[in-house]
């Protein structure tokens, strides 16, 4: 619940952090370039940014908001992505592989060129409330 108003964070690498309940959409947007390893970024807010290229990796990001956030060529390793809210989002590229529990509609994101793995392809299809084995 940190705030973090007007400040700059470029090539900020954060590593076994707890940040939770941040609203990252009030940063610097001049100076705004991360990547995460083994944090907890649950309950934050990313909403409106550019993180384009971001990794997460191993992360917990369970009901963070990245409503309207351009994540195009990102990266989600091992993440979970549990009640975690995308809307308006640009998800071109982005590799969601090996993350888990997330919820995207398709029609509500840029999804061109995603990468998912036949595993979680059930995440894109939630809202259809298909019976997936």
């Amino acid at each position: 619940m940190a705030k973090i108003r007007g400040v700059g964070f470029r090539n900020a690498k954060f590593k076994e952090c707890k940040i939770l309940g941040v609203d990252f959409s009030e940063c610097n947007k001049f100076m705004f370039s991360f990547s995460f390893h083994n944090c907890f970024l649950d309950y934050s807010t990313f909403f409106g940014t550019r993180l384009m290229k971001t990794k997460f990796d191993k992360c917990s990001l369970k009901e963070t908001d990245f409503s309207e956030v351009n994540l195009s060529s990102s990266i989600f390793s091992d993440c979970d992505l549990t009640g975690t809210r995308f809307l308006n989002t640009n998800l071109e590229k982005v590799n969601f592989r090996t993350a888990s529990n997330f919820s995207i509609d398709p029609e509500s994101n840029k999804l061109k060129k995603a990468k998912f793995s036949a595993f979680n392809l059930e995440g894109l299809l939630y809202k259809y409330q298909l019976d997936i084995d």
